[in-house]
């Protein structure tokens, strides 16, 4: 199963906040049945996903939930809560998939995550501002 695969992957490389199994699975079906998931699978194996929400405002830290953020789905902010990949080059390839998934739904100003080093990087939605990374 991709999920399975996803929250291994996500355990390999270090992210933890303290959820469980059963929280990390409820957590990416919802992400999967909303379409704010996207992974790559290439050679029988995940090479890398992200996960996704739309928000109204900057959150105040990284591990946030939706009783801190009221209306999640809704703003002119895309913040990646979680980016993993195998190899960097599909780093750059999920974020450009995620802008053009965004690009449709339409309404958005602004790219936001945390880097590793847990500070947040903001990028204005700019034309082009992926394509030859």
């Amino acid at each position: 199963m991709v999920i399975d695969s996803i929250i291994a992957l996500r355990q390999e490389s270090g992210i933890d906040f303290g959820e469980t199994y059963a929280d990390l699975l409820h957590c990416y079906k919802d992400y999967e049945r909303y379409g704010y998931l996207k992974y790559i699978w290439e050679d029988g194996e995940l090479k890398g996903f992200v996960d996704w929400l739309r928000l109204q405002r900057l959150p105040d830290r990284r591990h946030f939930t939706w009783k801190d953020m009221p209306m999640i789905g809704r703003g002119e902010y895309i913040y990646v809560s979680t980016i993993c990949v195998k190899e960097k080059k599909y780093f750059w390839r999920l974020l450009r998939m995620v802008r053009a998934i965004e690009d449709k739904r339409g309404g958005y100003k602004w790219i936001v995550w945390h880097g590793i080093d847990g500070a947040m990087k903001v990028y204005r939605n700019m034309k082009g501002v992926f394509e030859n990374v």
